[in-house]
């Protein structure tokens, strides 16, 4: 079992535009749906800008980065999964930007702890 910071980090880069832009819409938006909504638009804009820029050709250079899910990173999700319930059935989640800094930091955890494609270790 091992840990990629690296790889993690790379990976997130969807959640950290929402932790930047989230804030950002609140402040300007008119309602929260409509701040979703706007949201939801802006990551699809820049995730497929990101794509079809230099994502492709990365990962056709890197095969070290298609990555499979083990043992570790499904215990990873399960429990962060059941940590973000329990902070937002007690309300201790009262915002939108504490809600994605929990997710975030829990798909650092499972992403980490994936293996390259065709190496899949257990935990």
């Amino acid at each position: 079992m091992k840990f990629d910071l690296k790889y993690a980090l790379i990976m997130n880069y969807l959640e950290y535009i929402v932790l930047i832009l989230y804030p950002i819409i609140q402040l300007f938006g008119v309602n929260d749906l409509i701040n979703l909504i706007i949201l939801s638009v802006a990551i699809t804009v820049v995730q497929l800008i990101i794509i079809k820029t230099f994502g492709q050709q990365y990962f056709k250079q890197h095969p070290e980065y298609n990555r499979t899910f083990t043992l570790a990173s499904y215990i990873s999700l399960i429990i962060g999964v059941m940590v973000l319930t329990v902070l937002i059935s007690f309300s201790l989640l009262q915002n939108g930007e504490s809600f994605f800094l929990a997710f975030t930091i829990m798909m650092i955890f499972v992403e980490g702890f994936e293996a390259p494609a065709g190496k899949e270790g257990r935990a």
